[in-house]
């Protein structure tokens, strides 16, 4: 059985007809209605205002958003009626290898020979087209950290084996309800949320987090048990990261974090067809430093960490490069 996400939320249409610098700008401005707009801030304010003991960081999503405990682990509800059951972390699959390709959406993907990935496999947004076209034969897990991709792309989630393992954040979990509230009860989904955001609860410090499951630099921060939150910084590869390290993997392989030019279009994309990326304003502060907090943990927990992408921006005395995957 084959399930999926019926339209574009925010086009109501598939994909978009324009690849200029307007058209780009466009579909930035249509997340910023779909997402940051007075209207969705008028409800946050309106929510605490009548809630007032409500955490803030939930007030964005807790107006239709519910998520409640039980017997089972933790129910969601969506505009008060029952959506999905989350599945615990202690169930999560732990795979059949020491190792794990987190794949992303970066242009090199194309010149790749993907049939070579000895090990598991965590695909990131867009990199779900690999499942359909054949390309790989199936997916540890499948992770989504921003809902935007969801709300712009939702159409590439179309077609997912059921009972496929899902990984959300909250903003990507409000977002798959907000375009199919029914679908995600086919899937096996998992909430990521904010380490220091959790929800239901108050925001935390960084002093309230066990130091034994997480690193912590001058910049950066990193989660080894995502029972107990992850943190993000800019590109979903570093929440893959994250899971290796969660699941203690022995090898971690990045796959399309090439990073080398922001405005080409995704592996999957066209150049009519490309997604607003906010990777250009995130690289310096934050994706880099959490790199090398990455580079750093994996040091110390004897993790062998690479990049298969031949064209990435990450240097190489950071992350070493591995050209396994080269066509020959």
């Amino acid at each position: 059985m084959m399930v999926g996400f019926p339209y574009n939320l925010t086009t109501s249409r598939q994909g978009y007809s324009q690849g200029s610098v307007l058209a780009i700008l466009g579909r930035k401005l249509a997340h910023d209605v779909a997402e940051r707009t007075w209207y969705m801030r008028f409800k946050s304010f309106f929510w605490r205002l009548m809630h007032p003991t409500l955490p803030g960081h939930m007030a964005r999503y807790a107006f239709w958003l519910d998520i409640r405990p039980t017997e089972q682990g933790r129910e969601v509800f969506w505009k008060g009626a029952s959506a999905v059951v989350l599945e615990n972390w202690s169930d999560f699959p732990v795979g059949v290898s020491e190792s794990i390709y987190v794949v992303g959406t970066g242009p090199s993907v194309k010149k790749q020979d993907l049939t070579e990935l000895n090990g598991d496999i965590a695909l990131l947004n867009g990199a779900v087209t690999l499942l359909s076209s054949g390309q790989v034969s199936g997916a540890l897990a499948v992770i989504v950290e921003d809902g935007r991709f969801v709300l712009e792309r939702s159409k590439l989630l179309q077609g997912l084996p059921e009972n496929q393992v899902l990984v959300l954040s909250v903003s990507a979990l409000f977002a798959a309800l907000r375009v199919c509230p029914q679908v995600l009860s086919n899937y096996r989904v998992f909430l990521m949320q904010g380490a220091l955001r959790p929800w239901g609860a108050a925001a935390l410090q960084q002093d309230d987090l066990p130091p034994s499951k997480f690193r912590f630099s001058d910049r950066a921060r990193l989660s080894l048990d995502l029972s107990l939150g992850h943190f993000g910084c800019g590109t979903v590869m570093y929440a893959g990261v994250q899971l290796g390290f969660h699941l203690r993997k022995r090898r971690i392989a990045l796959v399309g974090i090439d990073l080398t030019n922001f405005d080409a279009p995704r592996f999957y994309e066209r150049d009519n067809d490309r997604a607003w990326s906010g990777v250009a304003n995130a690289y310096t502060k934050r994706i880099l430093p959490a790199l090398e907090l990455a580079a750093d943990t994996a040091d110390e927990l004897g993790v062998e960490l690479v990049n298969c992408s031949p064209a990435s921006i990450i240097p190489r005395s950071l992350i070493p490069y591995s050209g396994e995957l080269e066509r020959d």
